[in-house]
């Protein structure tokens, strides 16, 4: 089950602290970048400063290799996520680009201003288009946990 937090909360552990500071470094530089840009964090992790409208798809995507982590800087963002056993294969997964396209539908989850959505290996995600600003992360796998 994908998780919502606030970026601030100290109760959600993600990873490695490696990660976690890579995850928040990214959000905290997140606000001054130009829209559209890729950028990345080291080795552990790439993001991306959008409108939703210009991150959203019609399909699910999945990735093996790295947690896709989605915030709201501006706005309230909303995405659909699903297990990635519920969807229907549209494009199989290739290594090269450690993401695999699927349709079907999932379960609608807000993302408030500030807030996070962490979405694993086992599950897929698309954004819905909207006004809010969102960056949207791909975290290295690198010990990644969820517990709290």
């Amino acid at each position: 089950m994908p998780l919502v937090a606030e970026a601030t909360d100290e109760q959600v552990t993600w990873c490695s602290a490696r990660v976690w500071r890579a995850v928040r470094q990214a959000l905290e530089a997140a606000p001054g970048l130009e829209q559209g840009g890729a950028h990345c964090v080291g080795d552990v992790l790439t993001y991306v400063v959008a409108p939703a409208g210009a991150l959203a798809t019609d399909l699910f995507v999945a990735r093996r290799r790295y947690w896709t982590i989605l915030a709201a800087l501006q706005g309230r963002a909303v995405a659909e996520v699903a297990a990635r056993q519920a969807l229907e294969v549209d494009q199989a997964y290739c290594d090269w680009t450690d993401r695999e396209y699927l349709v079907g539908s999932g379960r609608s989850r807000a993302i408030p201003e500030g807030a996070v959505l962490a979405v694993g290996p086992d599950e897929a995600v698309r954004l819905h288009s909207g006004e809010a600003v969102v960056v949207e992360l791909h975290a290295a796998m690198e010990g990644f946990d969820l517990t709290h």
